[in-house]
């Protein structure tokens, strides 16, 4: 559906239903006024008839005397809407004092003790009243009636009344919504303007001041908003991806790709953390692997011979996946001897632990580089066993840069929360140089 139809078709039945409660709210109301109304009417004239009468001795007698049937005759006429007034007396026939146009069964009456309203007695169309008694004295009483076709022909009135109202209703729901989904619409259909034609500023920004709607405007501006941003990021990336292929050669991109497989890993398991990562200008063919749990764990590190730089790489992640399916179900020396088989591997480094054999609370280096290297990485692990091994890999990669495989291996939260050893800090403009740490190891 279109967001007109919708709209309407919501405000149209809540509009008519808040009319037709209204509607029925006034027509019950104006029904109960009316019939209060003419049951006092009612009331009125029964117990002034019944006064008056019981001060008479013989009412029978008085009353059939010509003059006083006259006067009461005249009384009773100027009562509005009466309908019938009788004096009603136990073992005689009722004495009509305004004698009823219509039938009406006085014989099963029962005289009140007070003056009591009878309420609306419904005949049919013609034959609707509304009927009072009142006591006269001796066991006698006034019956009298009251015309409650004026109810029933106001009622007529007040529903013609609520039928137009419901349709005005309708009509004033349908032009309303009409009207705002037509305003809505419109917002919309220009924030669609603005987004495809995003790319003239000038445009956008005139149809945006056409928006009377403050959150349609808004809307409006936020787009033009995610437009430019879109635009901005895009252009950014063209201009990176520009400079990357400007400098892109097969080098870079195998130290990107194994800077991916072989990204810098710290674990913790059993009590203990494990922490390995390639550094610098490492052969592509360098690999480590590992299995921790909490019952031990295995740690191989080396390298993989090959005739080209990619074909190193791709042994290597080989190996390493390798090593990781079958060092936790077949232990280390099994695991290596399946690497072996596959691929030609040099220069391999392990450690195999099992729980609570890793004693002490310092960190073990363990490092495949050359010797000078070598010497100064064993150095700077000596002087800095205290720190946790994954801080203490990120600090020796940053002071030192040593090209290599190395691994750090400890407790897990080793030492008391005091680093000893060299400070050791995470901007690179802070790298120390090799001879200072050896001079501080020494």
């Amino acid at each position: 559906m279109t967001i007109r139809s919708t709209i309407i078709l919501f405000a149209v039945p809540l509009f008519l239903v808040l009319a037709i409660i209204n509607g029925a709210l006034l027509y019950f109301q104006e029904r109960s006024e009316m019939e209060h109304a003419l049951n006092d009417q009612a009331l009125a004239t029964a117990v002034t008839a019944a006064e008056f009468i019981s001060e008479m001795d013989n009412p029978r007698e008085m009353l059939a005397q010509p003059v006083r049937m006259k006067a009461m005759a005249a009384a009773v006429r100027r009562i509005e809407g009466l309908g019938g007034l009788y004096l009603v007396s136990e073992g005689k026939d009722p004495l009509a004092l305004f004698p009823a146009e219509s039938g009406w069964n006085l014989a099963t009456l029962v005289a009140p003790v007070t003056a009591t309203g009878l309420g609306l007695a419904d005949g049919g169309p013609g034959d609707r009243w509304i009927s009072a008694l009142a006591p006269a004295g001796n066991g006698r009483f006034i019956a009298a009636r009251i015309n409650a076709e004026p109810i029933f022909a106001r009622m007529d009135a007040i529903k013609q009344d609520i039928l137009l109202i419901v349709v005005g209703a309708g009509l004033f729901a349908a032009a309303l919504g009409w009207f705002v989904a037509h305003r809505i619409t419109r917002e919309l259909k220009i924030n669609k303007q603005s987004l495809q034609s995003a790319g003239s500023a000038q445009k956008a920004a005139g149809q945006a001041a056409d928006l009377s709607i403050r959150e349609s405007h808004n809307l409006a501006e936020a787009v033009k908003l995610m437009e430019a941003s879109r635009e901005a990021a895009e252009s950014r990336t063209k201009i990176v991806m520009a400079r990357r292929d400007a400098v892109r050669d097969v080098q870079g991109a195998l130290a990107e790709t194994r800077a991916a497989l072989f990204a810098p890993v710290v674990i913790s398991a059993g009590g203990v953390e494990l922490a390995m990562r390639i550094c610098g200008d490492a052969p592509m063919g360098s690999f480590f692997a590992c299995s921790l749990s909490e019952s031990g764990g295995a740690l191989v590190m080396g390298r993989c011979n090959a005739e080209t730089p990619v074909e190193a790489l791709a042994e290597a992640a080989d190996v390493r996946r390798l090593l990781e399916l079958h060092l936790p179900t077949e232990g280390l020396q099994a695991s290596l001897d399946l690497a072996r088989a596959a691929h030609d591997l040099d220069v391999v480094e392990t450690l195999e632990w099992a729980q609570g054999t890793l004693a002490g609370t310092v960190s073990k280096l363990i490092s495949i580089a050359d010797a000078p290297i070598a010497d100064v990485v064993d150095a700077y692990g000596r002087g800095n066993g205290a720190i946790q091994p994954g801080v203490l890999l990120a600090g020796l990669e940053i002071m030192l840069a040593p090209t290599g495989i190395f691994a750090a291996i400890g407790p897990n939260g080793s030492g008391d929360g005091r680093e000893s050893g060299s400070d050791i800090g995470l901007n690179v403009k802070d790298r120390a140089e090799s001879a200072d740490v050896e001079n501080l190891a020494n």
